[in-house]
Order: C-alpha cells, then sequence, then structure tokens
C-alpha cells in the first residue's frame, strides 16, 4: 500500500495550491483590495506624523492636496504588489521533489531535503481544481497536480491509498475534538 509520483511543480501549480486554499475573497477584483490597503496604509502613517508635529511644534501641516499625495502613493504601491513578479519556471524555490504515501505517513523528498508527515499531523485530504492537497492543522498543505501523474487512474488510484492509510479517525485534530467533547458536562 505504497503510492509515489515524482514532479517538478510549476509556478502554476504553486499558484493554483495557494488558490485551492485560500481562494480570494473579491474575486477579480483583489487588487482594489490592495490598492484600498495601500491607501490606508499610508495614509495612517502621514496624519501620525501629522498629529506628533502638531503636538510637538504647534505646526499644523495637513492639507488636502499631502493628504491626496499620500493617498495616491497608497495607491500605487498596492497596484504595484496586485502585479508582483511571476516566478521563473526554474525558480529554485520549485525543486524536483517526490510524494510518497504509506502506511507511515506522507514523505517528500528532493534535493537535500526530506520531510515525513504523520498521517495524525494531516487534517483533511482533499482534492480543488486539479490540485490533491493534504492540509495539516496549521493550515499548510503539502500539494500534488493531477497532471504530475502519467494518466488520470494512477492519480485516481494515489488518492485511494493515501486516503486509505488515512483516515479522519486518526487525524490529530479529529482526536483532539472527541477528546474536547469527552471532557464537556
Amino acid at each position: 500500500m505504497i503510492a509515489e509520483v515524482t514532479f517538478r511543480p510549476s509556478p502554476a501549480d504553486r499558484a493554483a495550491a495557494v488558490a485551492a486554499m485560500t481562494p480570494p475573497r473579491w474575486g477579480r477584483f483583489e487588487r482594489v483590495r490592495f490598492v484600498g490597503a495601500g491607501v490606508a496604509l499610508l495614509l495612517l502613517v502621514f496624519f501620525v506624523i501629522a498629529r506628533y508635529v502638531w503636538q510637538s511644534y504647534g505646526l499644523f501641516i495637513v492639507t488636502w492636496r499631502d493628504a491626496g499625495a499620500f493617498a495616491f502613493a497608497g495607491a500605487a504601491m498596492g497596484w504595484l504588489y496586485g502585479r508582483r513578479r511571476k516566478p521563473p519556471p526554474d525558480d529554485p524555490s520549485t525543486p524536483l521533489r517526490t510524494l510518497r504515501a504509506d502506511r507511515d505517513g506522507l514523505r517528500v523528498s528532493g534535493s537535500g531535503f526530506v520531510t515525513t508527515i504523520a498521517w495524525s499531523a494531516i487534517t483533511d485530504i482533499v482534492e480543488r481544481d486539479g490540485i490533491i492537497l493534504f492540509v495539516t492543522p496549521w493550515q499548510e498543505a503539502c500539494f500534488v497536480p493531477r497532471h504530475a501523474f502519467a494518466t488520470p487512474e494512477a492519480a485516481d488510484a494515489f488518492l485511494r491509498t493515501a486516503r486509505a492509510a488515512w483516515t479522519p479517525r486518526r487525524s490529530l485534530d479529529t482526536l483532539t475534538k472527541a477528546a474536547v467533547m469527552e471532557g464537556t458536562p
């Protein structure tokens, strides 16, 4: 009962895994949120400095033109953050890796690293948008894109093997919830 796959996640795979874990709340208007955050942050800094100058030196340095300039600068920062650079295809943070599911847990290995996650530390195994996610209690996930497998049947077999080795009963999160429920009157 061992399933194994070797793959190199692309930047698109990483982005899909992040999106599957935390879908954006604003949909296609996600950059509007960044712009608003940038405006709010820079205006806060500006007004804190202005208040300090007013209290310390008795000078009132806030004009509408200054506030507008800081708001524009914050909007530009937020807009640029929304356009942050995509990692190159040969990004060193996406090395070739092997994911192995056996009776002891999930083992991720690659050039210079080996990580083993016991089944008790995995709270859920889900598939979203072509990405298989092994979710931990600290809301991190190991992921495998379905296209990493030779065939869709191989992906299904890997998922079946992993789910057979992991059961919700054995997960730490489920055991913790059961212990809390036992302790309540």
